[in-house]
Protein backbone atom coordinates (compact mmCIF):
# COMPACT_ATOMS: atom_id res chain seq x y z
CA UNK A 1 0.00 0.00 0.00
CA UNK A 2 1.35 3.42 -0.96
CA UNK A 3 1.50 6.22 1.58
CA UNK A 4 -1.17 8.21 -0.35
CA UNK A 5 -3.65 5.33 -0.27
CA UNK A 6 -2.99 4.83 3.43
CA UNK A 7 -3.89 8.43 4.20
CA UNK A 8 -7.06 8.27 2.10
CA UNK A 9 -8.16 5.02 3.77
CA UNK A 10 -7.40 6.38 7.23
CA UNK A 11 -9.28 9.60 6.55
CA UNK A 12 -12.27 7.74 5.18
CA UNK A 13 -12.31 5.49 8.21
CA UNK A 14 -12.23 8.47 10.56
CA UNK A 15 -14.95 10.13 8.51
CA UNK A 16 -17.22 7.11 8.73
CA UNK A 17 -16.61 6.85 12.44
CA UNK A 18 -17.45 10.51 12.97
CA UNK A 19 -20.71 10.16 11.08
CA UNK A 20 -21.62 7.11 13.15
CA UNK A 21 -20.86 8.87 16.43
CA UNK A 22 -22.90 11.91 15.34
CA UNK A 23 -25.90 9.69 14.71
CA UNK A 24 -25.56 8.14 18.17
CA UNK A 25 -25.30 11.57 19.77
CA UNK A 26 -28.38 12.74 17.90
CA UNK A 27 -30.33 9.70 19.12
CA UNK A 28 -29.33 10.26 22.76
CA UNK A 29 -30.22 13.93 22.67
CA UNK A 30 -33.56 13.05 21.11
CA UNK A 31 -34.13 10.53 23.92
CA UNK A 32 -33.38 13.21 26.51
CA UNK A 33 -35.68 15.72 24.86
CA UNK A 34 -38.56 13.21 24.79
CA UNK A 35 -38.46 12.74 28.57
CA UNK A 36 -41.48 14.39 30.21
CA UNK A 37 -39.54 15.86 33.12
CA UNK A 38 -38.43 19.35 34.09
CA UNK A 39 -35.63 21.13 32.26
CA UNK A 40 -33.13 20.96 35.13
CA UNK A 41 -33.25 17.15 35.29
CA UNK A 42 -32.83 17.00 31.50
CA UNK A 43 -29.88 19.38 31.69
CA UNK A 44 -28.07 16.94 33.99
CA UNK A 45 -28.33 14.25 31.30
CA UNK A 46 -27.08 16.64 28.61
CA UNK A 47 -24.07 17.44 30.82
CA UNK A 48 -23.39 13.74 31.44
CA UNK A 49 -23.57 13.09 27.69
CA UNK A 50 -20.98 15.83 27.10
CA UNK A 51 -18.61 14.31 29.66
CA UNK A 52 -19.16 10.73 28.48
CA UNK A 53 -18.53 11.72 24.85
CA UNK A 54 -15.25 13.48 25.60
CA UNK A 55 -12.05 12.10 24.12
CA UNK A 56 -10.33 11.53 27.45
CA UNK A 57 -9.12 8.39 29.19
CA UNK A 58 -10.41 9.58 32.57
CA UNK A 59 -14.01 10.23 31.44
CA UNK A 60 -15.30 7.10 33.21
CA UNK A 61 -14.28 8.61 36.55
CA UNK A 62 -15.95 11.93 35.66
CA UNK A 63 -19.35 10.50 34.72
CA UNK A 64 -21.33 10.86 37.97
CA UNK A 65 -23.50 8.32 39.71
CA UNK A 66 -26.95 9.64 40.59
CA UNK A 67 -29.11 10.05 43.68
CA UNK A 68 -32.53 10.33 42.09
CA UNK A 69 -35.41 11.80 44.11
CA UNK A 70 -38.77 11.25 42.41
CA UNK A 71 -42.25 9.96 43.27
CA UNK A 72 -43.70 6.71 41.98
CA UNK A 73 -44.91 7.06 38.41
CA UNK A 74 -42.76 10.11 37.59
CA UNK A 75 -40.64 8.45 34.90
CA UNK A 76 -37.75 7.15 37.00
CA UNK A 77 -37.21 4.05 34.87
CA UNK A 78 -37.23 6.03 31.62
CA UNK A 79 -34.70 8.47 33.07
CA UNK A 80 -32.48 5.59 34.13
CA UNK A 81 -32.64 3.99 30.69
CA UNK A 82 -31.52 7.19 28.96
CA UNK A 83 -28.63 7.48 31.45
CA UNK A 84 -27.79 3.84 30.71
CA UNK A 85 -27.81 4.50 26.99
CA UNK A 86 -25.32 7.34 27.48
CA UNK A 87 -23.03 4.91 29.32
CA UNK A 88 -23.40 2.23 26.64
CA UNK A 89 -23.18 4.24 23.45
CA UNK A 90 -20.16 6.20 24.63
CA UNK A 91 -18.41 2.90 25.45
CA UNK A 92 -17.66 3.77 29.07
CA UNK A 93 -17.23 0.02 29.56
CA UNK A 94 -15.55 -1.91 26.76
CA UNK A 95 -16.77 -5.24 28.12
CA UNK A 96 -20.49 -6.00 27.93
CA UNK A 97 -22.66 -8.86 29.06
CA UNK A 98 -26.04 -9.81 27.68
CA UNK A 99 -27.73 -6.89 29.49
CA UNK A 100 -26.38 -3.49 30.52
CA UNK A 101 -29.33 -2.04 32.47
CA UNK A 102 -30.60 -3.54 35.70
CA UNK A 103 -33.32 -2.17 37.98
CA UNK A 104 -34.09 -3.64 41.41
CA UNK A 105 -35.77 -2.71 44.69
CA UNK A 106 -33.54 -3.05 47.72
CA UNK A 107 -35.33 -5.70 49.84
CA UNK A 108 -37.14 -4.44 52.91
CA UNK A 109 -37.51 -7.61 54.96
CA UNK A 110 -34.76 -9.54 56.78
CA UNK A 111 -34.88 -12.65 54.62
CA UNK A 112 -31.33 -13.82 53.80
CA UNK A 113 -32.75 -15.47 50.68
CA UNK A 114 -34.07 -12.14 49.39
CA UNK A 115 -30.71 -10.45 49.92
CA UNK A 116 -28.79 -13.32 48.32
CA UNK A 117 -31.01 -12.94 45.27
CA UNK A 118 -30.42 -9.20 45.24
CA UNK A 119 -26.64 -9.30 45.44
CA UNK A 120 -26.33 -12.11 42.88
CA UNK A 121 -28.71 -10.48 40.38
CA UNK A 122 -26.12 -8.35 38.51
CA UNK A 123 -24.00 -11.38 37.65
CA UNK A 124 -27.10 -13.28 36.52
CA UNK A 125 -28.17 -10.31 34.37
CA UNK A 126 -24.75 -10.15 32.73
CA UNK A 127 -25.21 -13.79 31.68
CA UNK A 128 -22.19 -13.99 29.38
CA UNK A 129 -19.70 -12.31 31.74
CA UNK A 130 -18.51 -12.97 35.28
CA UNK A 131 -19.37 -9.38 36.19
CA UNK A 132 -22.16 -7.01 35.28
CA UNK A 133 -20.97 -4.03 33.23
CA UNK A 134 -23.41 -1.17 32.88
CA UNK A 135 -26.00 0.77 34.90
CA UNK A 136 -27.65 -0.46 38.11
CA UNK A 137 -30.78 1.46 39.16
CA UNK A 138 -31.34 0.60 42.81
CA UNK A 139 -34.53 1.83 44.46
CA UNK A 140 -35.09 2.45 48.17
CA UNK A 141 -38.77 3.22 47.55
CA UNK A 142 -39.89 0.91 50.38
CA UNK A 143 -37.86 2.80 52.98
CA UNK A 144 -38.92 5.90 54.89
CA UNK A 145 -35.47 7.08 55.95
CA UNK A 146 -33.95 5.94 59.22
CA UNK A 147 -35.06 2.35 58.62
CA UNK A 148 -32.60 2.11 55.71
CA UNK A 149 -29.62 2.79 57.96
CA UNK A 150 -30.78 0.30 60.61
CA UNK A 151 -31.22 -2.37 57.94
CA UNK A 152 -28.70 -5.15 58.72
CA UNK A 153 -27.67 -5.36 55.06
CA UNK A 154 -27.06 -1.66 54.39
CA UNK A 155 -23.33 -1.89 55.19
CA UNK A 156 -23.13 -4.95 52.94
CA UNK A 157 -24.70 -2.88 50.20
CA UNK A 158 -22.07 -0.15 50.59
CA UNK A 159 -19.34 -2.80 50.36
CA UNK A 160 -21.00 -4.21 47.24
CA UNK A 161 -21.07 -0.74 45.64
CA UNK A 162 -17.41 -0.12 46.46
CA UNK A 163 -16.40 -3.50 45.03
CA UNK A 164 -18.28 -2.88 41.77
CA UNK A 165 -17.67 0.81 41.10
CA UNK A 166 -15.14 -0.04 38.37
CA UNK A 167 -17.69 -2.02 36.35
CA UNK A 168 -20.99 -0.28 37.19
CA UNK A 169 -22.52 3.16 37.33
CA UNK A 170 -25.24 3.45 39.97
CA UNK A 171 -28.54 5.28 40.23
CA UNK A 172 -29.96 5.29 43.77
CA UNK A 173 -33.65 6.15 43.88
CA UNK A 174 -35.64 7.44 46.86
CA UNK A 175 -39.13 8.90 47.14
CA UNK A 176 -39.50 12.62 47.99
CA UNK A 177 -40.81 11.73 51.46
CA UNK A 178 -37.60 9.82 52.31
CA UNK A 179 -36.40 11.66 55.42
CA UNK A 180 -32.65 10.94 55.30
CA UNK A 181 -31.64 12.13 51.83
CA UNK A 182 -28.63 14.12 53.05
CA UNK A 183 -27.36 11.26 55.21
CA UNK A 184 -27.69 8.82 52.31
CA UNK A 185 -25.95 11.21 49.95
CA UNK A 186 -23.11 11.63 52.43
CA UNK A 187 -22.70 7.85 52.79
CA UNK A 188 -22.56 7.39 49.01
CA UNK A 189 -20.23 10.35 48.47
CA UNK A 190 -17.60 8.58 50.53
CA UNK A 191 -17.22 5.91 47.85
CA UNK A 192 -18.66 7.40 44.63
CA UNK A 193 -18.76 10.60 42.60
CA UNK A 194 -22.43 11.56 43.11
CA UNK A 195 -24.88 14.09 41.65
CA UNK A 196 -28.39 14.60 43.05
CA UNK A 197 -31.32 14.92 40.64
CA UNK A 198 -34.92 15.70 41.60
CA UNK A 199 -38.12 15.79 39.60
CA UNK A 200 -41.84 15.41 40.29
CA UNK A 201 -44.90 13.98 38.58
CA UNK A 202 -45.61 15.50 35.16
CA UNK A 203 -47.63 18.71 35.31
CA UNK A 204 -50.91 19.12 33.45
CA UNK A 205 -49.36 20.24 30.16
CA UNK A 206 -46.82 17.40 30.19
CA UNK A 207 -49.56 14.91 31.08
CA UNK A 208 -51.75 15.96 28.16
CA UNK A 209 -48.81 15.86 25.75
CA UNK A 210 -47.88 12.39 26.98
CA UNK A 211 -51.37 10.97 26.37
CA UNK A 212 -51.59 12.71 22.99
CA UNK A 213 -48.26 11.15 21.99
CA UNK A 214 -49.55 7.71 23.00
CA UNK A 215 -52.58 8.25 20.78
CA UNK A 216 -50.35 9.34 17.89
CA UNK A 217 -48.25 6.19 18.36
CA UNK A 218 -51.28 4.13 17.24
CA UNK A 219 -52.18 6.57 14.43
CA UNK A 220 -54.94 8.39 16.30
CA UNK A 221 -54.92 12.03 15.23
CA UNK A 222 -57.51 14.37 16.75
CA UNK A 223 -58.25 18.12 16.40
CA UNK A 224 -56.87 20.63 18.90
CA UNK A 225 -60.40 21.27 20.17
CA UNK A 226 -60.51 17.65 21.39
CA UNK A 227 -57.16 18.11 23.11
CA UNK A 228 -58.54 21.15 24.98
CA UNK A 229 -61.56 19.14 26.12
CA UNK A 230 -59.28 16.36 27.36
CA UNK A 231 -57.05 18.87 29.17
CA UNK A 232 -60.04 20.36 31.02
CA UNK A 233 -61.33 16.91 32.01
CA UNK A 234 -57.88 15.70 33.11
CA UNK A 235 -57.34 18.84 35.18
CA UNK A 236 -60.58 18.22 37.08
CA UNK A 237 -59.82 14.51 37.47
CA UNK A 238 -56.34 15.20 38.89
CA UNK A 239 -57.83 17.45 41.56
CA UNK A 240 -60.30 14.78 42.70
CA UNK A 241 -58.16 11.65 42.41
CA UNK A 242 -54.81 10.41 43.70
CA UNK A 243 -52.63 10.91 40.63
CA UNK A 244 -49.97 8.23 40.14
CA UNK A 245 -48.03 9.93 37.37
CA UNK A 246 -47.16 7.97 34.27
CA UNK A 247 -48.71 4.78 35.61
CA UNK A 248 -52.08 6.56 35.57
CA UNK A 249 -51.45 8.26 32.22
CA UNK A 250 -50.49 4.98 30.57
CA UNK A 251 -53.80 3.42 31.57
CA UNK A 252 -55.77 6.52 30.55
CA UNK A 253 -54.17 6.46 27.10
CA UNK A 254 -54.91 2.75 26.64
CA UNK A 255 -58.55 3.23 27.65
CA UNK A 256 -59.02 6.10 25.20
CA UNK A 257 -57.38 4.05 22.46
CA UNK A 258 -59.73 1.16 23.22
CA UNK A 259 -62.87 3.30 23.20
CA UNK A 260 -61.96 5.06 19.95
CA UNK A 261 -61.01 1.86 18.16
CA UNK A 262 -64.37 0.35 19.14
CA UNK A 263 -66.27 2.99 17.19
CA UNK A 264 -63.67 3.37 14.44
CA UNK A 265 -61.25 6.29 14.23
CA UNK A 266 -63.05 7.79 11.22
CA UNK A 267 -66.35 7.87 13.14
CA UNK A 268 -65.14 9.81 16.18
CA UNK A 269 -67.18 12.94 16.84
CA UNK A 270 -67.24 15.23 19.89
CA UNK A 271 -69.91 13.21 21.69
CA UNK A 272 -68.05 9.97 21.09
CA UNK A 273 -64.77 11.51 22.31
CA UNK A 274 -66.42 12.82 25.47
CA UNK A 275 -67.73 9.33 26.22
CA UNK A 276 -64.21 7.96 25.71
CA UNK A 277 -62.84 10.50 28.18
CA UNK A 278 -65.51 9.61 30.75
CA UNK A 279 -64.61 5.93 30.44
CA UNK A 280 -60.90 6.64 30.70
CA UNK A 281 -60.94 8.79 33.84
CA UNK A 282 -62.41 6.75 36.71
CA UNK A 283 -60.28 6.03 39.76
CA UNK A 284 -57.23 4.11 38.59
CA UNK A 285 -55.40 1.70 40.84
CA UNK A 286 -51.94 0.43 39.87
CA UNK A 287 -50.66 -2.84 41.33
CA UNK A 288 -47.39 -2.78 43.27
CA UNK A 289 -44.25 -4.27 41.71
CA UNK A 290 -42.26 -7.25 42.92
CA UNK A 291 -39.76 -6.80 45.71
CA UNK A 292 -36.89 -8.47 43.86
CA UNK A 293 -36.76 -8.98 40.14
CA UNK A 294 -35.38 -7.74 36.86
CA UNK A 295 -36.68 -4.73 35.01
CA UNK A 296 -34.39 -4.84 32.00
CA UNK A 297 -37.01 -3.58 29.57
CA UNK A 298 -40.59 -2.46 29.95
CA UNK A 299 -42.32 -1.83 33.25
CA UNK A 300 -40.95 1.07 35.22
CA UNK A 301 -41.58 3.59 37.97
Amino acid sequence: MSLDIFYVSYFQGRKRRRIFMFKELETIEKNIEKLNIDAKAKQTLYQIQTIAGADASYRKQLVPNLLLVSPSGAGTTEYGKVYSRIIDENHIYDIRGLNTFLELDFPYDDSPHEYNLFFSSPRVAASTQNKFYGTFLLSFSRFEGRDLFTNPYFDTLLEFVEQNRDNMHFIFHVLPEFTEKEKLEMSLNRILHMVRVEFDHPDLEMSVDYVWKKLADVDISLPDTYKKKFKAALSEWREQTEFDGYSSLELIAKRIQYELFLVGIGNVDVECFERAISSALPDIKVSAGNSVGFCISGGGR
